[in-house]
């Protein structure tokens, strides 16, 4: 994906408007700000596009890695040790090549949404992306639900 894109996703009640300016984009947010409400809606909208009530408007195909397999379309192949207390170099080595893409699955020039509990160094989301990178995917939105607390 190159250039710029905008996405519309909205409902009768709420409208999400926002622009992708490169292939990798990061939503942060704290809690209750509306994230999972936006993935929801997404998912909705790719369940049912003409009964969900929920509207997407893009130049690019939005979607979703969801539902209870998702692990096996991307799935982690290695143990990791616990990223908490790891620097960024030690985060990028713990977790190269923990993830692998089933082919079966994920189709090239696919739109991927990757959603994590937080984001502190971005590690997890580099890795993640370089598999799917490395499989022809290459259109992939990151949202966290929070960053560290840094006060």
């Amino acid at each position: 994906m190159k250039g710029r894109h905008e996405i519309v996703v909205e409902s009768k009640m709420l409208k999400y408007r926002f622009e992708i300016k490169r292939n990798i984009t990061i939503i942060r947010g704290d809690s209750a700000t509306g994230k999972t409400t936006l993935y929801d809606m997404i998912e909705a909208y790719e369940n049912d596009p003409d009964g969900s009530g929920v509207f997407v408007s893009s130049d690019v195909n939005v979607g979703i890695l969801q539902g209870i397999h998702w692990k096996e379309d991307l799935k982690r192949i290695k143990d990791t040790k616990p990223q908490y207390n790891l620097k960024k170099a030690q985060r990028l080595v713990n977790l190269d090549k923990a993830f692998e893409v089933d082919k079966t699955k994920l189709v090239e020039n696919k739109r991927v949404l990757l959603i994590d509990d937080i984001c502190t160094t971005g590690s997890t989301f580099e890795e993640m992306i370089r598999e799917l990178n490395a499989n022809g995917i290459y259109d992939i939105v990151c949202f966290a639900a929070t960053t560290p607390y840094m006060g």
